[in-house]
C-alpha cells in the first residue's frame, strides 16, 4: 500500500465516514427514544391540560441527540421524529398544521444544537442553554400554527393571538421544559461522563477542530528529543482540542514509562471531570506526578 493510499484511508476521509456513520445511527437511536416515550405517555396516564396538550419528556432525547450530533443533525432528528409523531396522532385539518405543528415544531428542537460546542467540552450550562431555545422554536411553531390554522377554535371573545400564545401552547410547552431541565439535569453529569469516557466526544466536533490533534505528533517527537517543557504545551494543545481519555493515557503512559496506578487516578481527576482545557503548565506538572522517580 503507498503512502498516498494509507493517507486517504486514516486522515479527513476515514473520519467523515466514521463519524456519519455514528452520527446516523445515534440519531436514530434517539429518535426511536423520543417515539417510544411518546407512545408511553400515551399508553399510561399522563398529565394532559385544560385546554389541550400534555407535558411529557419527548423532547428531551431529540435535545441531547443535537446537542451530541449538532445542530444539522438535531434539525433533521427532529423532522424525522415530527413526521412519526403525526403518523401516531393520526389526523391533521390542514397542510399548515402538518407542517408547523409537526415537521418544523419538532426540528426546531435542534437548535438546542447551537450550543453542542460547549457541551461536548463538559459545560453544563450549554445543555440547559439550549434546551431552552430549542423548546422556545418549538412553542413559537405552535403558536402560528395555533393563530393562523385554528383561529376559529379561539373561545368567542377571545384573541385567536392570545390563545394560541398564552392559553394553549405555553402551559405544556413550558411544562414539559420544566420537566425536561429537571430529569435532564439529573442525568446531563452521567451522560457527559459516558460520552468522555468513550472517547465520542471529540469526534463530532468540526473538522477544523480535528487539526489540532496533529499536537500528538509533536508530544511524542517532544519525547524523543526529552524536552519535557514541549511535551507539556503539546500536550495542553491535544487536551484543549478534546483528546480523549484513552488518548491522553496513551501519551502519558508513553512520557512515564509505567506510571503508577495513584498517579493515573490523579491525571484522570483532571480529564474525567470534563477539564479539556487544561493548561500547559497543568499538563507539565501531571506529568511530573506521574513520571517515576529515581
Amino acid at each position: 500500500m503507498s503512502n498516498t493510499e494509507v493517507k486517504t484511508y486514516t486522515g479527513k476521509n476515514k473520519l467523515k465516514v466514521r463519524r456519519a456513520i455514528l452520527s446516523t445511527v445515534l440519531c436514530a437511536v434517539f429518535v426511536a427514544l423520543a417515539v417510544a416515550l411518546e407512545m408511553l405517555v400515551k399508553s399510561l396516564p399522563h398529565i394532559e391540560l385544560p385546554q389541550g396538550g400534555t407535558i411529557s419528556l419527548t423532547c428531551l432525547p431529540l435535545m441531547l441527540s443535537a446537542l451530541t450530533l449538532g445542530p444539522a443533525w438535531g434539525v433533521a432528528g427532529g423532522a424525522l421524529y415530527g413526521v412519526y409523531n403525526f403518523l401516531l396522532d393520526g389526523y391533521s385539518f390542514s397542510w399548515g398544521s402538518f407542517l408547523f405543528d409537526y415537521v418544523v415544531a419538532f426540528a426546531l428542537i435542534g437548535l438546542a444544537g447551537l450550543f453542542y460546542r460547549p457541551f461536548l467540552r463538559g459545560r453544563a450550562w450549554a445543555f440547559f442553554a439550549g434546551a431552552i431555545l430549542g423548546m422556545v422554536g418549538r412553542y413559537l411553531s405552535h403558536c402560528l400554527s395555533g393563530a393562523v390554522f385554528f383561529a376559529d377554535y379561539a373561545p368567542e371573545g377571545v384573541s385567536p393571538i392570545l390563545y394560541s400564545f398564552v392559553l394553549y401552547n405555553a402551559p405544556y410547552c413550558f411544562g414539559s421544559l420544566a420537566l425536561d431541565l429537571v430529569i435532564g439535569g439529573l442525568i446531563l453529569v452521567p451522560y457527559q461522563r459516558l460520552l468522555s469516557l468513550s472517547g465520542l466526544d471529540p469526534l463530532f466536533l468540526p473538522l477544523k477542530v480535528h487539526r489540532h490533534l496533529g499536537c500528538e505528533a509533536q508530544a511524542l517527537l517532544a519525547l524523543a528529543g526529552g524536552d519535557a517543557a514541549a511535551l507539556g504545551r503539546a500536550l495542553g494543545g491535544c487536551l484543549a482540542s478534546g483528546l480523549s481519555l484513552d488518548g491522553a493515557r496513551a501519551l502519558l503512559d508513553a512520557a512515564a514509562g509505567s506510571p503508577s496506578s495513584e498517579s493515573l487516578v490523579a491525571v484522570d481527576q483532571l480529564l474525567v471531570r470534563g477539564r479539556r482545557d487544561l493548561t500547559p503548565g497543568e499538563v507539565s506538572q501531571a506529568l511530573r506526578a506521574a513520571t517515576p522517580r529515581a
